[in-house]
């Protein structure tokens, strides 16, 4: 039995997703050390056909599931369904493994079996051409670490395409139905739920920019869906009293103020009694940030205006 198992949600994503696809079974020996799954969700593009295709030109050597759509959660969720692997990753369908992907994750998982293997990835822009780096693990650069949830807390990156994960671990916490920036209402919990965390420093994922992507589209359904994170951060942190939840909930909040910053600012003042309405019974962690946050959110939120208009120039 292979080791690793691969699933790929693809909703119209008909220019990247053969591209992606060839990324992962063009490592050397792919075939017969992984497993790819490929959920084409209600795609009405022709995502499906260029799916069908490059499976035909394949061999058979992935398995394509059709749906309705149903969304990004729904995916990932029916291709962890189906998985048989000890291991299991996710690839956007936009995105790409970069050549060392393969030999890098498993000469890893075999020699440390953790329960969370996670590395950086490289900026890519709509033509495949690599802009910068996105430092995700907390390893230094080309080194190989031991991680930990309070070095996961300090950079709070939550992209599930970022990490293997043993699959019994996933199978704990499902990807909530319908909710836009689901990896935060899972990957916390996958920390949560394990200490066996190893560090690559080393880039392996090249992570599409979008002019459409959720990042560049901010709309009133984040506020509402990360409050719904929060919430049940908090819910943890008056479950448990630990310092882990306290500063998840928090970095939660902190997501909502940076989208809400994004949004016209007629809409601020109610798009943050819905989000600090989640995480007003958490104590804020130390952190001037975190201070100006929880006590004049209409404050922080300006500055995140200004620092995002400033990162721009």
């Amino acid at each position: 039995m292979n080791l690793l198992t691969v699933v790929v949600p693809a909703y119209n994503v008909q220019a990247y997703v053969a591209r992606c696809i060839e990324s992962i079974l063009c490592q050397p020996a792919a075939t017969s050390l992984i497993d790819l799954i490929v959920v084409v969700d209600g795609a009405t593009d022709d995502t499906l056909s260029v799916v069908q295709s490059i499976a035909r030109r394949f061999g058979g050597r992935m398995r394509v599931v059709v749906q309705a759509n149903h969304g990004l959660s729904a995916a990932r969720n029916v291709g962890v369904g189906l998985t048989s692997t000890e291991y299991v990753t996710f690839l956007d369908g936009d995105d790409i493994w970069l050549p060392d992907y393969l030999s890098s994750v498993l000469q890893t998982i075999e020699h440390n079996r953790p329960d969370i293997l996670e590395y950086d990835a490289i900026r890519i822009d709509e033509s495949g051409t690599a802009l910068s780096t996105l430092k995700i693990a907390t390893a230094p650069d080309g080194a190989t670490a031991t991680g930990s949830r309070e070095a996961f807390l300090a950079k709070f990156l939550c992209f599930a395409w970022a990490r293997v994960y043993r699959t019994s671990l996933v199978r704990t916490r499902p990807f909530p139905l319908g909710r836009r920036f689901e990896d935060t209402a899972t990957t916390p919990w996958h920390y949560w739920n394990t200490t066996r965390i190893v560090s690559l420093g080393i880039p392996l994922v090249g992570y599409r920019q979008r002019p459409n992507s959720i990042l560049t589209t901010p709309a009133r359904q984040d506020i509402d869906d990360i409050a719904s994170t929060t919430a049940e951060a908090a819910a943890m942190y008056a479950k448990t009293g630990t310092e882990y939840w306290q500063r998840v909930a928090h970095r939660s909040f902190q997501q909502a103020c940076s989208r809400i910053a994004q949004q016209p600012t007629r809409t601020w003042p109610s798009s943050l009694r819905t989000s600090y309405a989640a995480v007003a019974s958490v104590p804020a962690p130390p952190g001037a940030a975190r201070w100006l946050g929880s006590n004049i959110p209409l404050v922080y939120v300006a500055l995140l205006r200004v620092k995002r208009a400033l990162r721009r120039n």
